[in-house]
């Protein structure tokens, strides 16, 4: 029976929400798992990453209308949007007061035209601490694009018009360069591929390589 090569992509937020909802019930403090270090904001490495721990972004202090995020995509797909901020683009435990949450619930969206959206959510219960850090993004694994590896946080990418779902094929970075009880910004880069031309059959080439590009600075909503 053939696979639908219809995208995922209206799960995207909804997963990620829910990921990070489900790791909510865990209140005994975590290990920080591999693959992240907070470092502090005049560090020139990040340890265990071989990558620069940035010390700001080129982009406006937080407007008082939520922030924004610019997406670029480009590669055998091209795209590019800027969306702004709000309820709908981020959240984070600690700053939703007597809310129940602590800082395993984590999400942050770049919601773009039609059905486009990079998405990043903790992982079950995995800790984003309000810090900056260097997070890696694991080669995907399955037909979500999702990986089995432990990392922090996870990302799901749609692009409109493609039809089809995009997995990591070489390993990303989500950077945070600055986070506090007002805002969040920073950075990502990750080279995605045609996740379910591969599951499909391991040899189809599909809509090919991409790589996603961009930078955020929302306001706390």
């Amino acid at each position: 029976m053939a696979l639908s090569r219809a995208p995922i992509s209206v799960c995207v937020l909804s997963l990620a929400l829910l990921t990070g909802l489900a790791s909510c019930g865990s209140d005994a403090p975590a290990a920080q798992p591999a693959g992240t270090t907070a470092a502090a904001p005049d560090a020139t490495t990040t340890a265990g990453t071989g990558v620069a721990a940035p010390t700001s972004i080129d982009a406006s202090a937080p407007s008082t209308d939520g922030g924004s995020c610019e997406v670029t995509v480009t590669g055998d797909v091209t795209a590019n949007w800027t969306s702004g901020g709000g309820t709908a683009a981020v959240g984070y435990g600690p700053w939703f007061a007597g809310g129940g949450l602590d800082d395993t619930f984590f999400i942050l969206s770049c919601i773009g035209p039609g059905e486009s959206i990079i998405s990043f959510g903790a992982n079950v219960d995995s800790r984003i601490p309000m810090a900056p850090a260097v997070y890696t993004l694991s080669v995907g694994s399955n037909i979500l694009g999702g990986t089995d590896q432990p990392d922090p946080i996870h990302s799901q990418v749609s692009i409109d018009g493609t039809d089809t779902n995009w997995g990591v094929r070489e390993p990303g970075t989500f950077t945070i360069i600055e986070f506090d009880d007002a805002h969040i910004s920073g950075t990502f880069d990750i080279p995605v591929h045609d996740s379910l031309a591969k599951i499909v059959d391991p040899n189809a080439v599909g809509k090919g390589n991409a790589t996603v590009t961009g930078t955020f600075n929302y306001t706390k909503p």
